[in-house]
């Protein structure tokens, strides 16, 4: 778990003005069926959890979700969408330039000294990275895609590393997708997952480049913040060619309608898409595919989204061991069984990236969303504050096992 900044907006670490903030919703066909069958109260609802038991309970006798429309059990209707929305404040020049789309967004803060109430706050932002996943027919487990805007990933002058549709025009190449070089060791049956990095005393400024703070609970602390040089998976050779060709179509309607050569969404590229599960991962051994976009599909992030190491690198399940961690295995717990995150078409895989994530929803009988295992939000998360017991246990609750 850690806190994620964009160093464009202040030279001063960890700078609340720098925090990048998050956004998870629902669409109305999904709000409808939740109200509609009483499931707003998630995990803590007793009645609630006993659907999502019987739920996990049919998919792990079945091997599959049960299908729409159902009683008793979880069945999110086809056209189910959610949506991760990443936002930060804007310099001027960017806020000038017209490749952000920008809205008055309302987050929350602690009150000043021993004041501990919550209040909110209103400002303009712009948006900076959004998932969309959707249910359908023929995608039951969801397919998820990914999109960012075009500026996100800038060397330490503030100079862009990729073009608008996601190649590299950075040159060298940044040699490390992140500062320290993180190296992990994999967790093995029993084991827990270890890092190591270089330098092993870092402490550097991050200039105009993203960087995030690690908490305690990563197995990697230190005082520096992690600095994010570029993609740990790079955005596949096809990908950046749909994007080519949507923004070329985007300029051509905007000139033809509006007389202007780009619109605002000439700014935001797709990451990938994740459409079906992939198969072939060994446990405790990092997913390779001769195709490296295969790999980067398997893998499949957002860099303003899941800018840590084990985010990028995601598969299995966080672990939970004498204390909670947040690092990652591919094994159930003290076994040499792999760990299965995705069950669909009676047949389960170790599912990697966005799909494997929320497969472990899956698990817990939530048909893939974690918002309906959390539930309604009686209290909203306060920005600029470091990562709160609650906010921990909340973790460990979406992934026990």
């Amino acid at each position: 778990m850690n806190q994620i900044y964009a160093g464009i907006l202040s030279p001063n670490v960890k700078s609340d003005d720098a925090q990048i903030l998050f956004m998870a919703k629902a669409n109305r066909k999904e709000y409808a069926y939740v109200a509609a069958n009483q499931l707003l109260g998630g995990v803590s609802d007793k009645r609630v959890a006993g659907i999502f038991e019987a739920t996990a309970k049919y998919i792990s006798d079945h091997g599959d979700d049960p299908l729409p429309p159902c009683s008793g059990l979880i069945c999110l209707p086809y056209g189910s969408v959610e949506v991760k929305a990443a936002w930060r404040r804007l310099t001027a020049s960017e806020r000038a330039s017209g490749r952000f789309y920008t809205t008055r967004v309302r987050y929350y803060v602690k009150g000043d000294g021993a004041d501990t109430k919550t209040y909110y706050v209103d400002d303009d932002f712009g948006l900076i990275g959004l998932h969309i996943i959707q249910k359908t027919s023929s995608a039951p487990y969801f397919i998820y895609a990914t999109f960012e805007q075009a500026d996100n990933i800038l060397d330490a002058a503030g100079k862009p590393v990729e073009d608008m549709d996601g190649k590299y025009i950075a040159n060298p190449i940044p040699p490390i997708p992140l500062y320290p070089n993180i190296v992990s060791k994999n967790a093995q049956p029993g084991t827990l997952q270890q890092f190591s990095y270089s330098p092993k005393n870092f402490s550097s400024p991050p200039g105009a480049r993203l960087y995030y703070q690690n908490t305690a609970q990563t197995g990697l602390v230190d005082g520096g913040p992690i600095i994010v040089n570029r993609r740990i998976n790079q955005i596949p050779d096809e990908i950046i060619a749909v994007n080519k060709s949507a923004h070329d179509a985007i300029s051509m309607y905007s000139q033809k309608n509006f007389g202007a050569k780009n619109s605002v969404w000439s700014y935001y590229k797709l990451v990938n898409v994740q459409s079906k599960p992939l198969t072939g991962k060994k446990p405790g051994i990092d997913y390779s595919n001769e195709d490296r976009s295969v790999q980067s599909t398997y893998y499949q992030s957002n860099g303003v989204i899941e800018t840590d190491y084990n985010l990028q690198k995601f598969s299995g399940t966080f672990v939970n061991f004498d204390k909670f961690s947040f690092r990652i295995t591919d094994f159930s717990d003290g076994t040499k069984n792999q760990f299965n995150n995705v069950t669909y078409n009676h047949d389960s895989v170790n599912m990697g990236g966005c799909m494997g994530c929320h497969g472990n929803a899956q698990k817990a009988g939530t048909g893939f969303s974690f918002i309906l295992l959390h539930g309604s939000v009686p209290m909203p998360d306060q920005a600029g504050q470091p990562v709160t017991k609650e906010q921990i246990a909340r973790f460990t609750k979406y992934f026990s096992k």
